[in-house]
């Protein structure tokens, strides 16, 4: 959800290549808490067969990344959609973030 705040084709951003783009998206903490300067876990776990316990993480600096779950990042409340929900206005941007029925 957080890089599909920024269009589809922010989901191939990763790493710190990319961080300054995603930062400006309307989820990146730093847009709706001046004061945060926390890393932020997602739901998503990497997965691989490393046999590393490992997650991705939206950062501070507005990258993504995978780290190891035993860092004491934060966790941010989320909510899931049911699949009637639509779209009703909006486009996603910060300015105009999605408005849903």
């Amino acid at each position: 959800d957080y890089q599909m705040s920024l269009g589809s084709s922010s989901l191939s951003y990763t790493g710190s290549s990319n961080a300054s783009t995603l930062k400006t998206g309307w989820m990146h903490q730093s847009n709706n808490d001046t004061t945060a300067n926390t890393n932020e876990w997602t739901l998503s776990r990497r997965g691989d067969n490393s046999g590393d316990f490992l997650a991705w993480g939206v950062y501070s600096g507005g990258d993504v990344d995978y780290d190891s779950v035993y860092n004491a990042n934060v966790a941010r409340p989320v909510f899931h959609l049911t699949s009637d929900a639509r779209i009703n206005g909006g486009n996603g941007e910060y300015t105009n973030p999605y408005i849903l029925e």
